[in-house]
């Protein structure tokens, strides 16, 4: 299944839009859900990192599908992301917020099914990496390669991807399971480490491979088995 958001204010170029890809599904025996948003402003107020693919209109009223992309990425940087324009002058800009692909007024078929194709590949490897967050902050999509580390403090689940930290309401009992058939393994009570991201270790200290070399100490009842998973991930058991 595929979701697709189609950010679009002009309903005939939407309705061709759709079209097209309802054409598509017929064609590649493909099972798509649409959502659909008439500007980039009530774009960014719903959205919930809940598409693989936004079709992006760039001239909008309001905010304009670039300006709407900015916001989009501090949300969802893995979302497939394809403007829908007749302004050249935007397609160097599209770099910047890590645009797919432009789908260029008047819309053709074979140009539009040849990158649709070429868009739900992208989409269908992105998302068996995609963990979604529900932050104090809003919903958020990350790369599970992305998490450095998990940890617990006072009933919130403190998520650090990279450069950011992620504040999560749970216990770590309740992702445990899943994250450890996911590559992680437990560094004491209160941690999850992303083997992943484990630079060195070296007895009971392990050196995480961030901008800050991140160090972080393995309990004794907890040493032996991390030490059993991180030779079994990289080995490739």
């Amino acid at each position: 299944m595929i979701t697709i958001g189609i950010v679009e204010d002009q309903e005939l170029d939407k309705q061709k839009i759709v079209e097209f890809i309802e054409k598509y599904k017929i064609e590649n025996n493909v099972s798509i859900t649409l959502k659909y948003y008439n500007n980039g402003n009530n774009f960014i107020e719903k959205y919930r990192s809940d598409c693989d693919i936004v079709f992006m209109d760039i001239d909008m009223p309001l905010i304009n599908g670039f300006d709407a992309s900015v916001e989009l990425r501090k949300k969802d940087k893995k979302v497939v992301l394809i403007f829908i324009t007749n302004l050249n002058q935007y397609a160097i800009k599209g770099y910047s917020v890590n645009a797919f692909d432009f789908v260029c007024k008047p819309i053709n078929y074979y140009s539009f099914s040849t990158m649709l194709k070429r868009a739900i590949s992208k989409a269908n490897y992105e998302k068996n990496n995609d963990i979604v967050l529900t932050t104090q902050n809003g919903i958020i999509k990350v790369d599970i390669n992305e998490i450095t580390y998990i940890e617990v403090n006072n009933h919130q689940l403190i998520y650090h991807v990279d450069n950011n930290e992620y504040n999560v309401w749970g216990s770590l009992s309740s992702i445990k399971d899943e994250y450890i058939k996911n590559g992680f393994a437990s560094g004491n009570y209160s941690t999850l480490i992303n083997l992943r991201r484990v630079f060195s270790l070296n007895g009971d200290e392990v050196v995480l491979n961030d901008d800050k070399k991140t160090k972080l100490y393995l309990s004794r009842n907890y040493r032996k088995n991390f030490a059993q998973l991180f030779v079994e991930y990289n080995s490739g058991d």
